[in-house]
């Protein structure tokens, strides 16, 4: 399938105006190459869910808490992902602002037919 990357001219993006955009939604960054990610279906959301509510409760107190797909996570020089669902431990509440606040301890993504 050809993408907007395969035309001539087209510059990749940085991590850094990935970050900068004003999203709506979720989009990911793979090798500088912008996509924007469809919504799920209703089923999805209600595992995703269930993920984060168990992790929430079992976390409680530890210093680590569940995130939902509003995090973005670092996977490679020009890579950037949203999970469905992760888990950070001990960030520092100058970092709870960042969209990029560090490394997840775990990362949850939930399959349907397209992934």
């Amino acid at each position: 399938m050809a993408t907007l990357a395969d035309k001539p001219g087209y510059r990749k993006m940085t991590v850094e105006e990935f970050l900068d955009l004003p999203i709506e939604g979720r989009a990911e960054l793979e090798d500088g190459i912008l996509y924007m990610m469809a919504g799920g279906s209703p089923l999805h959301a209600a595992v995703t869910a269930n993920i984060i509510v168990v992790l929430g409760s079992k976390l409680r107190g530890s210093g680590c808490r569940p995130m939902s797909s509003d995090m973005v996570v670092r996977t490679g020089p020009a890579t950037l992902r949203m999970p469905d669902a992760s888990v950070y431990c001990n960030i520092a509440p100058a970092d709870m602002q960042k969209r990029l606040p560090g490394d997840p301890r775990v990362v949850f993504e939930v399959l349907s037919p397209s992934t």
